[in-house]
């Protein structure tokens, strides 16, 4: 117990050292934030056996989830790189070797990729590359190869589910995957979501600007170019006045 005790206090002091601290009159907000970043020392996991050490998982011994799914992993997009930089880049690495156009998670012991796919998995893939890049400044990350396309290349492919470059921009139909908002329970909401089509103009300027950084101006181009179309697609398709 005394150990465990130590080794949590150390995590914590850690913690705060890597982070930046919260200011306010209002000391509800302070304690707020505090334990709000909780969550980066419960779902860490040092384990022997797992494919990622640091592994960063859904849950943690008190919340009952061992697995990680790429939609909770990405929600942390923009102050994981600044507590474990090295951590969130492998963890992205590894979701790369799965096949994100058919898995949601993968299995901590044999790495391997389960689940169904999830519609928002290109937006949180891209968008913890994008933090990454922006958060750590390590452009050097687009470029570093995995599965056999460098980073870039898994963010345009990504970008591009379900699009067809060849053709005008449209709205693409999810499907009656029941994967969505699925909490509503017998309202279901599924094939042209707009919330999803609305995603992909993000996804686009995202690898638009780490085109960019990569210096590949026409990839950057194209890419803006795909964005616009989408919004585009949506007014057309999807807005009413009314």
């Amino acid at each position: 117990m005394r150990q465990a005790t130590e080794a949590h206090c150390r995590a914590v002091v850690d913690l705060f050292d890597r982070l930046p601290t919260l200011e306010s009159p209002c000391e509800a907000l302070v304690r707020f934030y505090d334990r709000s970043l909780v969550h980066l020392l419960m779902n860490r996991w040092d384990v022997p056996e797992f494919v990622l050490r640091p592994y960063y998982g859904t849950g943690s011994v008190r919340g009952g989830c061992v697995c990680s799914y790429l939609w909770n992993f990405g929600e942390v997009w923009e102050i994981l790189p600044l507590f474990d930089a090295a951590g969130a880049q492998e963890q992205i690495r590894h979701y790369f070797e799965t096949d994100l156009t058919a898995h949601f998670a993968f299995n901590p012991v044999t790495g391997g990729a389960f689940g169904p796919w999830y519609p928002v998995n290109q937006e949180k893939i891209i968008g913890l590359v994008y933090y990454y890049v922006k958060v750590t400044g390590d452009t050097g990350f687009l470029g570093r190869v995995t599965a056999g396309k460098t980073t870039l290349e898994h963010v345009i492919a990504n970008a591009d589910h379900g699009d067809d470059p060849a053709k005008p921009v449209a709205l693409i139909d999810y499907g009656p995957s029941n994967s969505h908002l699925e909490l509503r329970r017998g309202y279901p909401y599924n094939h042209v979501m707009p919330d999803l089509n609305g995603r992909r103009y993000q996804n686009f300027t995202w690898a638009a600007e780490l085109a960019e950084q990569a210096g590949k101006g026409d990839v950057a181009r194209r890419l803006r170019a795909r964005a616009e179309g989408v919004k585009t697609a949506l007014r057309k398709g999807l807005w009413n006045n009314e």
